[in-house]
């Protein structure tokens, strides 16, 4: 309680966060509007905060939070639905998945392949190959229709090994990169 008696100017900037996020809670509202909750707080603290809005906000209590952020990784493990904003206009909304997928009209696959070829052809196109201790580690995508199941026939048909197979989702960061190149190329952003 040593800090107590202190002036709210008085404050580190984390401090302040903390202090203006409790005296929202204060009247328990049903709807809460956060603007970057977790601008200037150290990570342990911030890990904190996102575990409470998570699990105690929005989970116990069933309140409706709007969380205004920058941290695409945030809003990604917060939020159900997402709506982007490019010069204070909506671009994009949807579920996390939706806006993820937006704009991609491929699937990329990871694969972890032993006696990989770089001259094995499928139905797909090799986007990398890392060499790990032996191992391939693969990223291959498909267009449109195309199926994981010919990729795998194509390659073990190849003498190729899988050891491992997992898809490849795109992020926040990257859905908004495509928004923000799509607006440039129509001269918006």
């Amino acid at each position: 309680m040593e800090a107590a008696p202190r002036r709210f100017s008085d404050y580190s900037t984390g401090m302040k966060q903390r202090l203006a996020i409790a005296r929202a809670l204060l009247h328990d509202p049903p709807i809460l509007l956060m603007d970057e909750p977790t601008r200037s707080l150290d990570p342990a603290a911030s890990l904190s905060l996102r575990a409470l809005i998570r699990d105690e906000l929005k989970g116990r209590d069933g309140k409706t939070i709007l969380l205004a952020t920058h941290n695409l990784r945030e809003a990604e493990a917060l939020c159900d639905r997402i709506a982007i904003l490019v010069e204070g206009t909506v671009r994009q909304i949807g579920t996390v998945a939706e806006v993820r997928r937006w704009g991609v009209d491929e699937r990329q696959f990871r694969l972890e392949v032993a006696q990989w070829r770089d001259d094995i052809d499928g139905p797909f196109r090799v986007v990398s190959v890392q060499h790990i201790n032996g191992i391939q580690r693969v990223v291959v995508a498909l267009d449109g229709d195309g199926r994981l199941n010919d990729v795998l026939a194509a390659l073990m048909a190849n003498g190729a090994m899988i050891h491992a197979c997992d898809r490849v989702e795109p992020d926040l960061e990257e859905a908004f990169a495509r928004l923000l190149a799509q607006e440039t190329a129509r001269g918006g952003a």
